[in-house]
């Protein structure tokens, strides 16, 4: 495989560092979801909220385009709709 996923959020942590195995490429790690007061269009609102930690080989990707990859599956999950097919 080149790619792996990993839920340390199973663990009830909001935070963590996953780290490469090669041959891998990159690990996206998740946090868990809690709800979190977030700004939204100058309003304060609670919304569900986890984080995304992408490690990566720099050697293979670039560190622009590892960014905009992990950018890409924030807004994709921000703006999910379950009629949508990907």
């Amino acid at each position: 495989g080149t790619f792996t996923i990993t839920n340390f959020g199973v663990f009830n942590t909001f935070v963590g560092i996953p780290i490469i195995n090669q041959p891998q490429v990159a690990i996206l790690g998740t946090g868990v979801v809690k709800k979190r007061p977030v700004v939204i269009n100058d309003a304060i609102a609670i919304r569900a909220i986890a984080n995304l930690t992408l490690a990566f080989d720099h050697r293979i990707i670039d560190g622009a385009l590892g960014g905009t990859f992990l950018d890409t599956v924030c807004k994709l999950l921000e703006n999910y709709d379950s009629e949508k097919l990907l």
